[in-house]
Protein backbone atom coordinates (compact mmCIF):
# COMPACT_ATOMS: atom_id res chain seq x y z
CA UNK A 1 0.00 0.00 0.00
CA UNK A 2 1.01 3.62 -0.25
CA UNK A 3 2.51 4.86 3.05
CA UNK A 4 1.91 8.99 4.86
CA UNK A 5 22.58 -15.32 -12.76
CA UNK A 6 23.74 -18.16 -13.84
CA UNK A 7 24.70 -21.79 -13.27
CA UNK A 8 24.09 -24.06 -10.35
CA UNK A 9 27.58 -23.52 -8.93
CA UNK A 10 26.97 -19.79 -8.62
CA UNK A 11 23.62 -20.36 -6.97
CA UNK A 12 25.16 -22.68 -4.41
CA UNK A 13 27.88 -20.18 -3.64
CA UNK A 14 25.27 -17.55 -2.89
CA UNK A 15 23.19 -19.72 -0.57
CA UNK A 16 25.42 -22.63 0.50
CA UNK A 17 23.49 -23.53 3.64
CA UNK A 18 20.12 -24.15 2.04
CA UNK A 19 20.45 -24.46 -1.72
CA UNK A 20 20.82 -28.23 -1.42
CA UNK A 21 17.17 -28.37 -0.39
CA UNK A 22 16.14 -27.35 -3.89
CA UNK A 23 18.99 -28.03 -6.26
CA UNK A 24 17.91 -31.62 -6.87
CA UNK A 25 14.81 -30.24 -8.59
CA UNK A 26 15.67 -30.51 -12.31
CA UNK A 27 14.61 -26.99 -13.29
CA UNK A 28 16.09 -25.25 -10.25
CA UNK A 29 19.15 -24.07 -12.27
CA UNK A 30 16.74 -22.08 -14.45
CA UNK A 31 14.97 -20.42 -11.52
CA UNK A 32 16.92 -17.17 -11.38
CA UNK A 33 13.92 -15.31 -9.98
CA UNK A 34 13.74 -17.47 -6.87
CA UNK A 35 17.44 -16.97 -6.21
CA UNK A 36 17.29 -13.25 -7.02
CA UNK A 37 14.84 -12.61 -4.18
CA UNK A 38 16.82 -14.74 -1.71
CA UNK A 39 14.11 -17.36 -1.43
CA UNK A 40 16.38 -20.27 -0.48
CA UNK A 41 17.97 -18.14 2.24
CA UNK A 42 14.55 -17.25 3.66
CA UNK A 43 13.78 -20.96 4.04
CA UNK A 44 16.22 -21.06 6.95
CA UNK A 45 13.62 -18.98 8.83
CA UNK A 46 10.35 -20.46 7.56
CA UNK A 47 8.80 -22.21 4.59
CA UNK A 48 5.29 -20.90 5.10
CA UNK A 49 3.59 -23.67 7.06
CA UNK A 50 0.04 -22.84 8.10
CA UNK A 51 -0.57 -20.28 5.35
CA UNK A 52 -3.17 -20.60 2.58
CA UNK A 53 -2.68 -18.66 -0.65
CA UNK A 54 -5.79 -18.29 -2.80
CA UNK A 55 -4.92 -18.25 -6.50
CA UNK A 56 -7.83 -16.37 -8.08
CA UNK A 57 -7.22 -17.47 -11.65
CA UNK A 58 -7.91 -20.18 -14.24
CA UNK A 59 -7.87 -22.99 -11.69
CA UNK A 60 -4.98 -25.32 -10.85
CA UNK A 61 -3.91 -28.72 -12.19
CA UNK A 62 -4.70 -30.89 -9.16
CA UNK A 63 -2.99 -33.89 -10.79
CA UNK A 64 0.38 -32.18 -11.24
CA UNK A 65 3.11 -34.25 -9.54
CA UNK A 66 4.83 -31.12 -8.21
CA UNK A 67 1.61 -29.93 -6.52
CA UNK A 68 0.54 -33.16 -4.83
CA UNK A 69 -0.54 -32.48 -1.26
CA UNK A 70 -0.20 -28.73 -1.82
CA UNK A 71 -3.85 -27.90 -2.51
CA UNK A 72 -6.75 -27.24 -0.17
CA UNK A 73 -10.37 -27.31 -1.39
CA UNK A 74 -11.32 -24.50 -3.73
CA UNK A 75 -14.24 -23.52 -5.94
CA UNK A 76 -15.01 -23.07 -9.62
CA UNK A 77 -17.02 -19.91 -10.33
CA UNK A 78 -17.01 -20.67 -14.06
CA UNK A 79 -18.65 -24.11 -13.96
CA UNK A 80 -20.24 -23.57 -10.54
CA UNK A 81 -18.80 -26.62 -8.81
CA UNK A 82 -16.11 -27.60 -6.32
CA UNK A 83 -13.62 -28.82 -8.94
CA UNK A 84 -11.56 -25.79 -10.05
CA UNK A 85 -9.36 -27.68 -12.50
CA UNK A 86 -7.17 -25.58 -14.78
CA UNK A 87 -8.10 -25.75 -18.48
CA UNK A 88 -5.75 -22.94 -19.48
CA UNK A 89 -2.44 -23.37 -17.66
CA UNK A 90 -1.95 -19.93 -16.16
CA UNK A 91 -3.22 -20.70 -12.67
CA UNK A 92 -1.03 -23.79 -12.45
CA UNK A 93 2.04 -21.74 -13.31
CA UNK A 94 1.20 -19.20 -10.61
CA UNK A 95 0.55 -21.92 -8.03
CA UNK A 96 3.91 -23.53 -8.71
CA UNK A 97 5.86 -20.33 -8.16
CA UNK A 98 4.17 -19.92 -4.80
CA UNK A 99 4.13 -23.42 -3.34
CA UNK A 100 5.35 -26.25 -5.58
CA UNK A 101 6.94 -29.17 -3.76
CA UNK A 102 10.61 -28.40 -3.25
CA UNK A 103 13.63 -30.67 -2.90
CA UNK A 104 11.67 -33.69 -4.18
CA UNK A 105 13.83 -34.28 -7.28
CA UNK A 106 10.86 -33.31 -9.45
CA UNK A 107 10.40 -30.18 -11.54
CA UNK A 108 10.80 -26.87 -9.76
CA UNK A 109 11.24 -25.23 -6.36
CA UNK A 110 8.93 -22.56 -4.93
CA UNK A 111 8.92 -19.54 -2.64
CA UNK A 112 6.80 -20.99 0.20
CA UNK A 113 6.91 -24.78 -0.21
CA UNK A 114 5.02 -25.53 3.01
CA UNK A 115 2.18 -23.12 2.35
CA UNK A 116 -0.97 -24.43 0.69
CA UNK A 117 -2.73 -23.30 -2.48
CA UNK A 118 -6.47 -22.65 -2.61
CA UNK A 119 -7.50 -22.81 -6.29
CA UNK A 120 -10.37 -20.46 -7.10
CA UNK A 121 -11.36 -20.58 -10.76
CA UNK A 122 -12.83 -17.33 -12.06
CA UNK A 123 -11.40 -17.41 -15.62
CA UNK A 124 -12.26 -19.86 -18.38
CA UNK A 125 -10.08 -21.86 -20.71
CA UNK A 126 -9.48 -18.78 -22.87
CA UNK A 127 -8.33 -16.80 -19.85
CA UNK A 128 -11.36 -14.56 -19.68
CA UNK A 129 -13.98 -13.98 -17.06
CA UNK A 130 -15.99 -11.26 -15.36
CA UNK A 131 -15.73 -8.81 -12.52
CA UNK A 132 -18.66 -10.60 -10.90
CA UNK A 133 -16.75 -13.88 -10.82
CA UNK A 134 -13.53 -12.24 -9.64
CA UNK A 135 -15.20 -10.40 -6.78
CA UNK A 136 -17.12 -13.52 -5.76
CA UNK A 137 -13.91 -15.55 -5.87
CA UNK A 138 -12.06 -13.13 -3.60
CA UNK A 139 -14.90 -13.09 -1.09
CA UNK A 140 -15.23 -16.89 -1.10
CA UNK A 141 -11.50 -17.41 -0.62
CA UNK A 142 -11.25 -15.21 2.45
CA UNK A 143 -14.41 -16.71 3.95
CA UNK A 144 -12.83 -20.16 3.59
CA UNK A 145 -9.53 -19.34 5.24
CA UNK A 146 -7.22 -17.75 2.68
CA UNK A 147 -4.48 -15.72 4.38
CA UNK A 148 -3.07 -14.39 1.09
CA UNK A 149 -5.03 -13.56 -2.07
CA UNK A 150 -3.09 -13.70 -5.36
CA UNK A 151 -4.59 -11.55 -8.15
CA UNK A 152 -2.53 -12.10 -11.28
CA UNK A 153 -5.17 -10.25 -13.31
CA UNK A 154 -4.82 -7.49 -15.85
CA UNK A 155 -6.64 -4.26 -16.41
CA UNK A 156 -8.53 -5.48 -19.44
CA UNK A 157 -11.66 -3.42 -19.79
CA UNK A 158 -15.33 -3.75 -20.51
CA UNK A 159 -17.62 -1.61 -22.61
CA UNK A 160 -17.15 1.41 -20.35
CA UNK A 161 -13.35 1.19 -20.75
CA UNK A 162 -12.85 1.00 -16.97
CA UNK A 163 -10.05 -1.15 -15.52
CA UNK A 164 -11.44 -4.34 -14.03
CA UNK A 165 -9.71 -4.08 -10.67
CA UNK A 166 -11.10 -0.57 -10.27
CA UNK A 167 -14.67 -1.75 -10.85
CA UNK A 168 -16.85 -1.21 -7.76
CA UNK A 169 -17.45 -4.92 -7.14
CA UNK A 170 -13.81 -6.00 -7.36
CA UNK A 171 -12.53 -2.96 -5.50
CA UNK A 172 -14.99 -3.63 -2.68
CA UNK A 173 -13.98 -7.31 -2.53
CA UNK A 174 -10.28 -6.43 -2.36
CA UNK A 175 -10.82 -3.94 0.44
CA UNK A 176 -13.06 -6.33 2.36
CA UNK A 177 -10.47 -9.10 2.05
CA UNK A 178 -7.76 -6.83 3.43
CA UNK A 179 -9.97 -5.64 6.26
CA UNK A 180 -10.63 -9.30 7.11
CA UNK A 181 -6.89 -9.79 7.54
CA UNK A 182 -5.72 -11.24 4.22
CA UNK A 183 -2.76 -9.89 2.29
CA UNK A 184 -4.04 -9.03 -1.20
CA UNK A 185 -1.36 -9.02 -3.91
CA UNK A 186 -2.30 -7.33 -7.19
CA UNK A 187 -0.57 -7.19 -10.58
CA UNK A 188 0.43 -3.77 -11.88
CA UNK A 189 -0.37 -4.93 -15.42
CA UNK A 190 1.52 -5.48 -18.67
CA UNK A 191 0.32 -2.60 -20.82
CA UNK A 192 3.31 -0.27 -20.74
CA UNK A 193 5.08 0.48 -24.01
CA UNK A 194 6.98 3.49 -22.75
CA UNK A 195 6.16 6.95 -21.48
CA UNK A 196 3.37 7.46 -18.98
CA UNK A 197 1.55 4.49 -17.49
CA UNK A 198 -1.00 3.55 -14.87
CA UNK A 199 -1.13 0.51 -12.62
CA UNK A 200 -4.19 -1.72 -12.77
CA UNK A 201 -4.99 -0.85 -9.17
CA UNK A 202 -3.98 1.61 -6.43
CA UNK A 203 -3.53 0.07 -2.99
CA UNK A 204 -5.13 2.52 -0.58
CA UNK A 205 -6.10 -0.08 2.02
CA UNK A 206 -3.58 -1.53 4.52
CA UNK A 207 -2.74 -5.11 3.56
CA UNK A 208 -2.93 -4.57 -0.21
CA UNK A 209 0.18 -4.36 -2.39
CA UNK A 210 0.61 -3.67 -6.14
CA UNK A 211 3.47 -5.45 -7.90
CA UNK A 212 5.36 -4.69 -11.11
CA UNK A 213 7.92 -6.83 -12.92
CA UNK A 214 11.70 -6.80 -12.96
CA UNK A 215 13.95 -8.64 -15.39
CA UNK A 216 16.98 -10.85 -14.82
CA UNK A 217 19.47 -7.98 -14.57
CA UNK A 218 17.35 -6.21 -11.98
CA UNK A 219 15.87 -3.50 -14.18
CA UNK A 220 12.14 -2.79 -14.50
CA UNK A 221 10.51 -4.81 -17.28
CA UNK A 222 9.58 -2.72 -20.29
CA UNK A 223 6.00 -4.04 -20.36
CA UNK A 224 5.35 -3.53 -16.64
CA UNK A 225 2.87 -0.78 -15.83
CA UNK A 226 4.08 1.84 -13.41
CA UNK A 227 3.04 5.09 -11.78
CA UNK A 228 1.92 6.33 -8.39
CA UNK A 229 0.15 3.04 -7.64
CA UNK A 230 3.28 0.89 -7.87
CA UNK A 231 4.59 -0.55 -4.59
CA UNK A 232 7.38 -3.02 -5.43
CA UNK A 233 8.92 -5.01 -8.26
CA UNK A 234 9.50 -8.77 -8.32
CA UNK A 235 10.92 -11.07 -11.00
CA UNK A 236 8.68 -11.25 -14.03
CA UNK A 237 11.22 -11.89 -16.75
CA UNK A 238 11.49 -10.52 -20.25
CA UNK A 239 13.34 -7.42 -21.37
CA UNK A 240 13.96 -4.00 -19.87
CA UNK A 241 13.82 -2.41 -23.32
CA UNK A 242 11.49 -4.56 -25.46
CA UNK A 243 7.84 -4.77 -24.31
CA UNK A 244 7.07 -7.63 -26.73
CA UNK A 245 7.52 -11.39 -26.53
CA UNK A 246 10.91 -11.08 -28.23
CA UNK A 247 12.53 -10.43 -24.86
CA UNK A 248 11.04 -13.53 -23.24
CA UNK A 249 13.78 -16.02 -24.03
CA UNK A 250 14.21 -19.21 -22.04
CA UNK A 251 16.95 -17.84 -19.80
CA UNK A 252 14.95 -14.65 -19.17
CA UNK A 253 11.64 -16.33 -18.31
CA UNK A 254 10.15 -17.50 -15.01
CA UNK A 255 9.94 -21.29 -14.87
CA UNK A 256 7.18 -23.13 -13.02
CA UNK A 257 4.59 -25.89 -13.12
CA UNK A 258 2.12 -25.77 -16.00
CA UNK A 259 -0.88 -27.56 -17.45
CA UNK A 260 -0.43 -27.77 -21.21
CA UNK A 261 -3.80 -27.02 -22.87
CA UNK A 262 -2.61 -28.52 -26.15
CA UNK A 263 -1.48 -31.90 -24.84
CA UNK A 264 -3.81 -31.70 -21.83
CA UNK A 265 -1.06 -32.97 -19.59
CA UNK A 266 0.82 -31.78 -16.53
CA UNK A 267 3.97 -30.04 -17.66
CA UNK A 268 6.47 -27.26 -16.95
CA UNK A 269 6.78 -23.91 -18.66
CA UNK A 270 8.30 -20.49 -18.42
CA UNK A 271 6.78 -17.12 -19.15
CA UNK A 272 7.15 -13.38 -18.63
CA UNK A 273 4.77 -10.91 -17.05
CA UNK A 274 3.57 -9.25 -13.88
CA UNK A 275 1.49 -12.33 -13.02
CA UNK A 276 4.67 -14.15 -12.06
CA UNK A 277 5.83 -11.11 -10.09
CA UNK A 278 2.65 -11.22 -8.03
CA UNK A 279 3.22 -14.91 -7.27
CA UNK A 280 6.68 -14.20 -5.84
CA UNK A 281 5.26 -11.54 -3.53
CA UNK A 282 2.36 -13.80 -2.51
CA UNK A 283 4.88 -16.46 -1.56
CA UNK A 284 6.85 -14.02 0.60
CA UNK A 285 3.62 -12.78 2.19
CA UNK A 286 2.94 -16.40 3.16
CA UNK A 287 6.40 -16.69 4.70
CA UNK A 288 5.81 -13.53 6.72
CA UNK A 289 2.38 -14.73 7.79
CA UNK A 290 3.95 -17.92 9.08
CA UNK A 291 6.17 -15.75 11.27
CA UNK A 292 3.20 -13.97 12.79
CA UNK A 293 3.08 -10.75 10.76
CA UNK A 294 -0.43 -9.44 10.13
CA UNK A 295 -1.34 -8.27 6.64
CA UNK A 296 -0.45 -4.61 7.06
CA UNK A 297 2.85 -5.47 8.74
CA UNK A 298 3.65 -7.98 5.98
CA UNK A 299 3.13 -5.38 3.27
CA UNK A 300 5.16 -2.81 5.19
CA UNK A 301 7.96 -5.32 5.70
CA UNK A 302 8.04 -6.22 2.00
CA UNK A 303 8.26 -2.55 1.05
CA UNK A 304 10.80 -1.58 3.70
CA UNK A 305 13.20 -4.42 2.88
CA UNK A 306 13.03 -4.20 -0.93
CA UNK A 307 16.30 -3.67 -2.80
CA UNK A 308 16.24 0.01 -3.69
CA UNK A 309 18.31 1.19 -6.62
CA UNK A 310 18.83 4.28 -8.75
CA UNK A 311 17.02 7.25 -7.24
CA UNK A 312 16.90 6.75 -3.46
CA UNK A 313 13.50 5.95 -2.01
CA UNK A 314 10.21 5.15 -3.66
CA UNK A 315 9.61 6.20 -7.25
CA UNK A 316 6.99 5.58 -9.91
CA UNK A 317 9.18 3.26 -12.02
CA UNK A 318 10.35 0.75 -9.42
CA UNK A 319 8.24 1.49 -6.34
CA UNK A 320 10.25 0.76 -3.20
CA UNK A 321 12.54 -1.56 -5.16
CA UNK A 322 12.86 -5.28 -5.88
CA UNK A 323 11.45 -7.90 -3.53
CA UNK A 324 14.01 -9.37 -1.11
CA UNK A 325 12.58 -12.37 0.76
CA UNK A 326 15.73 -13.00 2.78
CA UNK A 327 15.84 -9.47 4.13
CA UNK A 328 12.09 -9.42 4.77
CA UNK A 329 12.43 -12.54 6.92
CA UNK A 330 15.53 -11.24 8.68
CA UNK A 331 17.63 -14.08 7.29
CA UNK A 332 21.25 -13.82 6.25
CA UNK A 333 20.88 -11.96 2.98
CA UNK A 334 22.34 -13.02 -0.31
CA UNK A 335 24.82 -10.64 -1.95
CA UNK A 336 22.97 -8.13 -4.09
CA UNK A 337 23.73 -8.10 -7.83
CA UNK A 338 25.93 -5.34 -9.13
CA UNK A 339 24.00 -2.10 -9.01
CA UNK A 340 22.44 -1.01 -12.24
CA UNK A 341 21.69 2.46 -13.47
CA UNK A 342 17.99 3.08 -13.43
CA UNK A 343 16.58 1.98 -16.73
CA UNK A 344 14.77 4.64 -18.68
CA UNK A 345 11.49 3.64 -20.24
CA UNK A 346 11.73 2.61 -23.88
CA UNK A 347 10.03 4.65 -26.54
CA UNK A 348 6.71 3.20 -27.65
CA UNK A 349 7.22 0.39 -30.11
CA UNK A 350 5.63 0.62 -33.53
CA UNK A 351 5.79 -3.14 -34.09
CA UNK A 352 2.83 -5.39 -33.46
CA UNK A 353 3.02 -8.96 -32.23
CA UNK A 354 0.65 -11.46 -33.77
CA UNK A 355 -1.24 -13.73 -31.43
CA UNK A 356 -1.00 -17.07 -33.18
CA UNK A 357 0.62 -20.48 -32.96
CA UNK A 358 0.45 -23.45 -30.62
CA UNK A 359 2.36 -25.09 -27.80
CA UNK A 360 4.83 -27.90 -28.33
CA UNK A 361 6.25 -29.94 -25.49
CA UNK A 362 9.99 -30.52 -25.67
CA UNK A 363 12.40 -32.81 -23.78
CA UNK A 364 13.70 -31.86 -20.36
CA UNK A 365 16.60 -29.40 -20.14
CA UNK A 366 16.39 -28.26 -23.78
CA UNK A 367 18.99 -25.80 -25.06
CA UNK A 368 16.13 -23.81 -26.52
CA UNK A 369 12.39 -23.90 -26.16
CA UNK A 370 9.76 -22.75 -28.64
CA UNK A 371 7.68 -19.65 -28.14
CA UNK A 372 4.16 -20.59 -27.24
CA UNK A 373 1.38 -18.30 -28.33
CA UNK A 374 -2.26 -18.92 -29.01
CA UNK A 375 -5.12 -17.55 -30.98
CA UNK A 376 -8.47 -16.74 -29.49
CA UNK A 377 -10.39 -14.00 -27.72
CA UNK A 378 -8.75 -12.26 -24.79
CA UNK A 379 -11.87 -10.83 -23.25
CA UNK A 380 -15.63 -10.97 -23.40
CA UNK A 381 -16.82 -7.88 -25.26
CA UNK A 382 -20.14 -6.71 -23.95
CA UNK A 383 -20.28 -9.34 -21.25
CA UNK A 384 -23.53 -9.08 -19.30
CA UNK A 385 -21.92 -10.65 -16.24
CA UNK A 386 -19.69 -7.67 -15.52
CA UNK A 387 -16.47 -6.13 -16.74
CA UNK A 388 -14.36 -8.60 -18.70
CA UNK A 389 -11.01 -9.65 -17.27
CA UNK A 390 -7.98 -11.40 -18.70
CA UNK A 391 -4.69 -12.58 -17.32
CA UNK A 392 -1.95 -10.14 -16.48
CA UNK A 393 0.90 -12.43 -17.38
CA UNK A 394 0.20 -12.59 -21.07
CA UNK A 395 1.07 -16.22 -21.50
CA UNK A 396 -0.27 -19.73 -21.91
CA UNK A 397 -2.84 -19.04 -24.56
CA UNK A 398 -3.90 -15.63 -23.32
CA UNK A 399 -1.42 -13.17 -24.64
CA UNK A 400 -1.19 -9.51 -23.76
CA UNK A 401 1.35 -7.40 -25.63
CA UNK A 402 2.72 -10.65 -26.98
CA UNK A 403 4.31 -11.95 -23.78
CA UNK A 404 4.98 -15.62 -24.32
CA UNK A 405 4.98 -18.96 -22.60
CA UNK A 406 7.59 -21.55 -23.40
CA UNK A 407 7.00 -25.27 -22.92
CA UNK A 408 9.88 -26.97 -21.12
CA UNK A 409 8.75 -30.54 -20.74
CA UNK A 410 6.04 -32.92 -19.63
CA UNK A 411 5.57 -33.86 -15.99
CA UNK A 412 5.07 -37.51 -15.22
CA UNK A 413 3.87 -39.12 -12.03
CA UNK A 414 6.44 -41.39 -10.39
Amino acid sequence: MRRAAAGVVLLCLLVPAVAAAADNDPYYPLQWGLVRIGGPTAWAVTRGAGQIVAVIDTGVDSAHPDLQGQLVPGYDFVDKDAQPFDENGHGTLIAGIIAALTGNSVGVASVAPRAKIMPVRVLGSDGSGSSTAVSAGITWAVKHGATVVNLSLAQETGANNAPLLRSPAVDAAIKAAAKAGAVVVVAAGNSSTGGSSQTAYDATTPGVIVVGASVKDGRPAAYSDHGSGLDVLAPGGGSSTDPTANGCTQDQSIVSTWWNPNTKRSSYGGGCGTSMSVAFVSGVAALLGARGYDNAASVARIEQTADDFGVKGRDDISGYGILNAARALGARTVPAPKSTTRASRPQPSTSRVKVAGSARAVPSRPPKVPTVTAAGPLDIPGSKRGVAVTLAAGLIGVLIVGHALRALGTARKT
